[in-house]
């Protein structure tokens, strides 16, 4: 039985001064064969795609749509990453030709996907992903929808994360999409075990633990590729399709290959370059065959070598046993390092080697929260980290606090932490704590292993953003006089000194 797809993309437009454009035009045209375009309030434009029935027609006629789109407009581009307040999808159609699939096939599909649906989510999803992501009715647990009953119908709903569509299609929606390299490496593998299923190659309907699939669904939105077990999901997908070839298209080689190695995504790549939107979009739109080649001519030199040696050894990966042993020799080389790095901790404090956390702040695979959003961590154990970094690793004018005062606190806590998914330990660096009512960033600090790597200067910019977000104008922060490196820090984000006393200085950030 051939299996046929089809994606539906929506987008912002950016101009080439990296500003949003907005509705103010008709961004909907020019349209290639069979593609066409649907009215959506949630993007500046959102285009359907024609059904395909195998992967390079897909790739070829996505070149030939915004090859055609960026020639019309040569100014503009299109722009698939969420900032705050938006929220953009890239959704994506199984099913047959020419016919509805039956409420029998679609729940199979549903079931087969759905336990590797938060590996399919971290390969595409922004890492920090819009609240909408999480939260709304546009990105519940598609378990609220599916009827698990085979013979009796799925009910369809338009906002699920996998459901029934009035197209005889299951739909496969993810929010705070990707590029789309990352929408083929999905099809890649969803279209593969559909296949699978609707040949009768294999009767197995996955025994879905409803708890563990939230659980790990929420951790791939949240945290990206770090918050999930990619061994077990790609070893779920050989259990399914055997040790098959990977396609012979590079941009879905090398997503598999950054993921299994490395544990990033897209998005990861491109923050960690630092990219110009405006390039970025217009040539990965263009060319969605490749990733790591479109990449070569948008970086520096100082990068063009990484992604050149990236490029070379993703070639290399031809199966999925191949890519398999990758992910888990990368899981043991990591497990390694953790663990000299807990043998050489000082007693009762962990701690991870200094070149790892480089590497994670690097490749964008660390995660700010909350007090009670660090996994593996209840509130009052995040709060006795925060109480021992105050008092081991503060600068004297930084105020000791007990965990309760800490919990119970007016000012906001926020932590910077690297999340092993395999051990589930949170590995805390350091925090900010925010004075919402007031503007106010009352105290900052960063664990002594972990300075000099930019963490002070994250958590400055994060408490700054959620700052500005609530509207505080000015903010405000006091600096004590012989800390010259958080005063430098501070004054690099704009923070003038107003005034202060023989301890401090008192800044302000109009």
């Amino acid at each position: 039985m051939t299996i046929s797809f089809g994606f539906e993309f929506e987008f912002d437009v950016l101009d080439d001064r990296g500003n949003y454009v907005g509705h103010r035009c008709c961004f909907h045209r020019p349209l290639a064969s069979d593609w066409d375009y649907q009215e959506d309030l949630t993007a500046t434009v959102e285009l359907r795609s024609p059904v395909f029935t195998n992967l390079q027609q897909a790739v070829d006629s996505i070149a030939a749509q915004f090859r055609l789109w960026c020639n019309e407009f040569p100014n503009l581009a299109p722009y698939a990453y969420n900032d705050p307040g938006r929220s953009l999808g890239q959704h994506m159609h199984v099913g047959v030709p020419d016919r509805a699939l039956s409420s029998r096939q679609k729940t199979r599909i549903g079931l087969a996907v759905a336990p590797v649906y938060p590996f399919l989510a971290a390969i595409h999803a922004q890492p920090i992903p819009s609240s909408r992501g999480l939260y709304s009715r546009y990105c519940y647990c598609f378990t609220r929808y599916f009827d698990f009953t085979i013979n009796r119908r799925i009910p369809a709903d338009h906002y699920a994360e996998i459901s029934d569509s009035h197209l005889g299609t299951v739909e496969f929606r993810i929010f705070d999409a990707n590029i789309p390299q990352a929408s083929l490496t999905n099809a890649f593998i969803i279209t593969s075990i559909a296949k699978k299923f609707l040949n009768g190659g294999n009767d197995f309907i996955a025994n879905l633990n409803l708890s563990n699939y939230r659980f790990e669904r929420e951790n791939a939105l949240r945290y990206g590729l770090t918050g999930i077990d990619i061994v077990k999901s790609l070893r779920y997908i050989r259990s399914i399709l055997g040790n098959i070839a990977l396609p012979n298209i590079a941009s879905i080689r090398e997503l598999l290959y950054l993921a299994a190695k490395y544990g990033i995504n897209a998005y990861n790549v491109y923050s960690m370059l630092r990219i110009n939107p405006f390039n970025y979009f217009r040539v990965m739109f263009m060319n969605p065959d490749k990733f790591l080649e479109n990449l070569i001519e948008l970086c520096d030199d100082s990068q063009r070598s990484r992604i050149v040696r990236w490029m070379f050894e993703a070639r290399e990966i031809c199966t999925l046993d191949e890519l398999i042993g990758m992910a888990i020799a990368s899981r043991e080389a990591l497990m390694q390092r953790v663990s000299i790095s807990n043998r050489a901790a000082p007693s009762g404090v962990r701690g991870i080697s200094r070149n790892y956390v480089r590497e994670c702040l690097e490749g964008l695979r660390y995660h700010i929260s909350r007090i009670d959003g660090v996994p593996g961590l209840t509130p009052h154990e995040t709060a006795e980290v925060i109480a021992d970094l105050l008092k081991r690793h503060g600068d004297g004018y930084v105020s000791v606090r007990s965990p309760d005062e800490i919990i119970n606190e007016r000012a906001r806590y926020y932590v910077l932490f690297v999340y092993d998914s395999n051990a589930r330990i949170s590995h805390i660096l350091g925090c900010i704590a925010v004075d919402m009512r007031d503007g106010v960033i009352a105290r900052l600090v960063v664990d002594r292993r972990y300075r000099r790597l930019g963490i002070g200067r994250i958590l400055v910019n994060h408490a700054i953003s959620v700052l500005r977000e609530r509207g505080n104008r000015p903010i405000r922060c006091a600096i004590r006089r012989e800390n010259a490196a958080s005063l430098s820090l501070f004054k690099s984000f704009g923070f003038r000194v107003v005034n202060g006393d023989d301890r401090c200085y008192h800044l302000v950030l109009d």
